[in-house]
């Protein structure tokens, strides 16, 4: 049982680990204060990050408003070693622990009317990456990935490494979520083992930013991380549709091209970044030098014919829009050059 003279206080350190304290204590003989009663004086410590990742470098400062610590004789120490001493020291720079390891940082002084005054902060670290993935579409066999666009819904992966005291990493789906959009707490997909979220684009086109702390069952150790996701308009890049071997996926078709004495060819439109759950809502406004193609609205591919014994110059341009979401759209372009065939280019007979 506390006496009616003693404070005591509960903090949330980093690392999200509690400690009980007394907020103050006889500080060391080499302070050389005089014996004076205590009184109830609120230390509090601030780090300048909650969640530090392994070796980050950063600070701790001490504040009172009760008590002038910029007067006061002041002893700071790392897991029992002093590391900083003097009059009006309130603050020093650490490097925070690595993963699975804890800094215990006590701050002790002596003000000038000889009251006591200490405080402790347990330090953890930690680290989580995110990973993004969209439901844009894109063609088979690409290899990457491709950022958000207007209206897609957007899911994010998290990938924490947070390290026990004996040195064993947590499992994903054994640790405690929460996620944020734009400051505003998610409930609903924040939890245990919630370690991924999906988020649908607003209908207004600006960017957002969704914020993860993710921690163990007992508040231990934690990590936080953000990522700020930035929308785009989707794209258009056609890719010749071949007779023989289909769609040519491995190079798009480049803004102006010269076919030679080809008399016909294929091309395919491939909407990048559009929902790929809805590729039958999309039309398709076709026009090839200024005359437009209705015929083709609901067509993918266009091909294009030359005539038999002259050059062609062949102008298309492409309007693709989403009937569902009204910001999902694109516009692109080409030419393609048809020449003039020789006449060792013609069939012999």
């Amino acid at each position: 049982m506390f006496s009616h003279r003693t404070a005591f206080s509960i903090r949330t350190l980093i690392g999200g680990m509690t400690l009980l304290s007394l907020i103050f204590w006889p500080v060391a003989n080499t302070l050389d204060a005089q014996t004076l009663p205590n009184l109830s004086t609120n230390i509090i410590l601030i780090p300048s990050t909650n969640s530090p990742i392994p070796n980050q470098k950063m600070t701790v400062k001490a504040e009172s408003y009760v008590a002038d610590l910029n007067s006061s004789t002041i002893i700071w120490t790392v897991n029992g070693k002093e590391v900083e001493r003097g009059i009006g020291k309130t603050q020093i720079a650490i490097q925070a622990p690595a993963s699975g390891k804890t800094l215990t940082i006590s701050f002790g002084a002596v003000t000038l009317e000889g009251i006591h005054l200490r405080n402790t902060l347990v330090i953890g670290s930690g680290e989580v990456d995110l990973m993004v993935e969209t439901d844009g579409y894109l063609p088979p066999f690409f290899r990457g990935k491709i950022a958000p666009v207007y209206q897609n819904e957007v899911k994010v992966v998290a990938i924490p490494h947070l390290i026990d005291a004996q040195g064993k990493e947590y499992t994903p789906n054994s640790l405690v979520y929460q996620w944020h959009k734009d400051l505003k707490a998610l409930p609903s997909d924040s939890g245990y083992g919630k370690s991924s979220i999906s988020v649908k684009g607003d209908i207004i086109p600006r960017p957002y930013t969704l914020t993860l702390t993710v921690a163990s069952r007992d508040g231990r150790v934690q990590a936080e991380k953000f990522i700020t996701i930035t929308p785009d308009e989707p794209s258009i890049l056609f890719y010749q549709d071949d007779p023989q071997y289909g769609t040519l996926y491995n190079k798009a078709r480049p803004l102006n091209s010269n076919l030679g004495t080809i008399r016909e060819v294929s091309f395919l439109a491939t909407p990048y970044g559009f929902n790929k759950d809805q590729a039958s809502d999309l039309t398709y406004a076709w026009s090839v030098n200024g005359a437009s193609r209705p015929e083709l609205s609901e067509k993918q591919s266009i091909t294009l014919r030359a005539p038999a014994d002259s050059s062609a110059i062949a102008a298309v341009r492409l309007q693709i829009r989403n009937k569902k979401e009204v910001l999902q759209g694109s516009n692109a372009d080409f030419t393609t050059v048809f020449s003039t065939p020789t006449q060792t280019a013609r069939a012999p007979f």
